[in-house]
């Protein structure tokens, strides 16, 4: 019969990797999105962009 620790230690580990891989999916889809606004807001023409005068 297997070792009731090892059972548990196993089980325990493998949800905690599920909710990890989870946790880091939502970061990753909102980092993408905070990327995507930033690379839009600068570019040329873009309201949000940075203007420069020639002096």
């Amino acid at each position: 019969m297997p070792n009731i620790t090892n059972i548990l230690k196993a089980e325990i580990s493998r949800v905690a990797r599920k909710e990890v891989r989870a946790e880091i999916e939502t970061l990753k889809k909102a980092t993408t999105g905070t990327e995507r606004i930033s690379r839009n807001s600068n570019t040329p023409g873009s309201p949000n962009a940075a203007t420069t005068t020639a002096s």
